[in-house]
């Protein structure tokens, strides 16, 4: 994709005259493709190669046009940054207003504690903050707040470290979420409660006139009667629920003043990524445009602008970087939480704005019938068939064919499993993999279409079973349209329409993978990282692409069989050829990797990278000869096997870690400096991942020792072409997380890569109104607020639908 077109569509929508005008630049540009190929062969100067008075005219006012672009993003990020930053410091000061009893007092509790633990006398507390000023913030209603203020005062305790108000004074925050009116309690209102001394008339006027004092006149007088009197311990009893009540009132919209702050909070933070966001768009988009400069016009002004640029004031991200840290110091402070840091922050934003996958209760429906459907085949597999000629290989006979069906099924489960974990770990791999950003296509898309193939599947292959073991439809030899079906009802499924999975983007899909196809036979082309990694997942279909072969075979000699078929004298190759051809196909990817890169070590790791699927397409080679007819025994062409093994796993594994995860790269720390996800969690891949390249084991099993030969021997496929599945799966996680951490594969010009907001569940999140700095915080109410919100997003980054 043109970087015009990913900066239309990358930008914030609010900012969008804000960025830097790269089209109106790119047509002030003097030149051609021919007028720098021409300067580059005669030996130009480098300053003006061949342009004449009227192309140097116009890079005089290209020169122009780009400095005063540079002036306005710098003025621009100055003026949102001052914003943002008065945002917060009102934050702070609401925070205090509401909030500071409370806090002093967790604060007070703490150091008490940690002085106790210490066995160390008390530490010296903070000087008192400055008086109390109007709250920009709304308060807590409170019904105590004549008894006991939640607002501090000079003489009360200090606040922790870190939590001070400014000077700064700017309009008023109004926070997200719904504010009830609290009703008037009127039973606190009254500081004490009136008693009857006595039952005659004095008494009662005495109570009456009490009553009427603290009620503020005669219209609350209330007479008490004779018997109404109430002893000591009645009273107390009466005072203790009142103050519990009153407590647990205040202590609610405590926790609901929380909550908005909490939301506030990570508004501000989102902000500020924006604000990161549109410093590295416009470098990128300076970057880029100079370098057009430079190629067009045969000068050489890119490395000296560049350094001139990273000196600007919206290059210097220190006071970005600032703001986020208060914003994660004061969420940790109203939540409590001190093991929080700025990613959880970013979680808390997306669990509080998506609550709700579109499409979750159909999921939930099909996953329940699946179960149920799958227990029925597991109890019909084990009760004693009603027809006579039922046979096991008649049904192992077509079980390859229901066995590539389901592969292809598991991957879909695989690609939806993949994107909702990038996804909630913010790995933007939408733009890595160069998907237009108006895509809309969700997780819950995947697992919905994977959900409904496995039903059509189970369902199918269940009737199959039942209609051949027990004769539900009568005698027929009608048994051949069941794969036929399965097979037509999967197309069928994976072409329904959608609203969000158009045809435009599953006819890209096709298109990549036949210009992986393309690059097999001429690898003077240029391979992307998408390209790259549909390469990879092909790889990871070996078992499946045997199925496809068998498949082939099954219906090119009849349409129903009733043993297992071999097409004799096509087997033999036609097989081993499927079955490598992904291993060829990206071994010439990186032999053409290897021809485009312009240093000796990018060289050398494509060679080695080459030398990899060497390896397997010699494991494909050594597995398919029959050696026993070359007059070697069983247990040498074994040892064959694990030789060629071991040596292709040892490779394939340490590739997986060393080059394409970056892991290992320190002798003490398996783990990178850079990483996006929980430590576990590369552990635990790592060791999926070992295990499913280990898995060919199974394989090598003796079959002898298998209590029925053909019928474990298709479910050891099974199980082996499962793992695979699941290990390519977990290993996109942590190649795409490297790839967008630190560019490992050189695709990318520049070590770049937007965050990925607004995606979380699979699913638009619009968590600003208007301006993302002004209307932090702000916004309608009602439905009002529901439509502007759907109809603006945030930076179209991760639109997933």
């Amino acid at each position: 994709m043109k970087f015009g077109k990913q900066l239309t569509h990358y930008a914030v929508p609010e900012w969008a005259n804000e960025y830097i005008n790269y089209n109106e630049l790119k047509k002030l540009l003097p030149g051609d493709e021919r007028r720098a190929s021409v300067a580059s062969q005669e030996g130009a100067p480098a300053e003006q190669p061949l342009l004449g008075e009227a192309d140097q005219e116009k890079l005089r006012m290209f020169d122009i046009a780009c400095e005063r672009e540079l002036a306005k993003v710098n003025r621009f990020f100055e003026n949102e940054c001052n914003l943002l930053e008065q945002r917060i410091e009102h934050i702070e000061a609401a925070i205090r207003e509401n909030l500071g009893e409370e806090l002093r007092k967790k604060s007070a509790d703490a150091a008490a504690a940690a002085a106790s633990a210490a066995a160390s006398p008390p530490t010296v507390p903070l000087p008192p903050p400055a008086p109390a000023r109007p709250s920009p913030l709304p308060i807590i209603p409170s019904s105590s707040q004549a008894e006991e203020p939640l607002s501090p005062t000079p003489q009360q305790a200090p606040l922790p470290h870190g939590l001070h108000t400014g000077g700064v004074s700017s309009p008023s925050i109004a926070i997200h979420g719904p504010r009830e009116p609290q009703p008037p309690d009127t039973a606190d209102s009254s500081p004490n409660h009136a008693t009857a001394a006595g039952a005659g008339a004095g008494g009662a006027s005495e109570a009456s006139l009490h009553l009427s004092a603290s009620f503020g006149g005669p219209s609350h007088v209330r007479q008490v009667s004779r018997g109404e009197s109430f002893s000591s311990k009645d009273k107390g009893e009466k005072d203790k629920e009142k103050k519990e009540k009153k407590e647990k009132k205040d202590e609610k919209w405590r926790r609901m003043y929380r909550g908005r702050i909490q939301r506030v909070l990570c508004n501000m933070y989102t902000a500020s990524e924006l604000l990161e966001q549109y410093s590295s768009l416009n470098y990128m988009g300076f970057y880029k445009i100079w370098k057009k400069r430079d190629k067009l016009c045969g000068v050489e002004r890119l490395a000296e602008d560049i350094m001139r640029v990273r000196e600007q004031p919206f290059k210097k991200l220190d006071r970005v970087h600032r703001l986020q840290k208060k914003c994660s110091d004061l969420y940790r402070l109203i939540t409590d939480d001190k093991t929080s840091d700025h990613f959880k922050i970013q979680q808390e934003m997306l669990k509080e704005l998506s609550k709700h996958v579109p499409g979750q209760d159909r999921l939930f429906f099909f996953l329940g019938a699946c179960m149920v459907l799958l227990l029925d085949i597991v109890v019909m597999c084990y009760m004693e068939p009603t027809n006579p000629d039922y046979t096991l290989d008649e049904v192992l006979a077509n079980f390859p064919i229901f066995r590539m069906v389901l592969s292809i099924i598991l991957v879909n489960w695989g690609i939806g499993a993949c994107m909702h974990l990038l996804e909630h770990y913010r790995v933007n791999y939408r733009f890595m993999l160069d998907i237009d950003p108006k895509c809309q296509v969700a997780p819950s898309h995947f697992f919905l279409v994977a959900a409904i193939q496995t039903t059509s599947w189970i369902v199918i292959f269940g009737c199959y079973l039942a209609d051949l073991k027990f004769l539900n439809f009568g005698p027929h030899n009608l048994y051949f349209l069941y794969p036929v079906v399965l097979i037509a009802v999967q197309v069928a499924i994976a072409f329904l329409p959608s609203d969000t999975f158009r045809r435009k983007y599953r006819w890209e899909i096709v298109e990549c993978v036949g210009y992986c196809f393309y690059a097999a036979v001429w690898p003077f082309v240029t391979v992307t990282f998408v390209q790259n990694i549909v390469g990879d997942v092909l790889t990871s279909m070996a078992k499946p692409l045997a199925d496809l072969e068998y498949t082939v075979c099954y219906y090119s000699t009849g349409l129903y069989h009733r043993e297992t078929v071999t097409c004799s004298g096509v087997d033999f190759w036609l097989k081993p050829l499927i079955v490598a051809t992904p291993y060829y196909i990206r071994l010439m990817q990186c032999i053409s990797r290897f021809l485009e890169a312009d240093d000796a070590k990018r060289r050398t790791a494509h060679a080695a990278n080459t030398g990899k699927y060497c390896a397997g397409i010699l494991v494909v080679i050594c597995t398919s000869i029959p050696w026993h007819e070359y007059g070697l025994s069983i247990y040498v062409s074994r040892l064959v096997w694990v030789f060629t093994y071991i040596f292709a796993t040892i490779y394939m594994f340490f590739w997986d870690v060393y080059m394409d995860w970056g892991l290992a790269f320190d002798p003490d720390n398996y783990l990178r400096p850079q990483r996006m996800y929980p430590p576990w969690l590369y552990y635990s891949i790592s060791l999926v991942n070992l295990f499913g390249r280990l898995s060919w084991a199974m394989n090598l099993m003796p079959i002898e020792i298998l209590d029925n030969e053909r019928l474990n021997s298709n479910l050891i496929t099974l199980w082996v072409s499962t793992m695979e599945i699941l290990r390519r799966t977990l290993w996109a996680l942590i190649r795409l997380e490297n790839e967008h951490l630190t560019n490992s594969s050189r695709y990318r010009a520049m070590l770049w890569v937007p965050p990925l907001l607004g995606a979380e569940s699979g699913h638009v999140t619009e968590v600003l109104e208007g301006n993302p700095i002004k209307s932090i915080g702000g916004g309608k109410k009602g439905k009002d607020k529901d439509k502007d919100q759907r109809k603006i997003s945030m930076p179209r980054i991760a639109t997933m639908g």
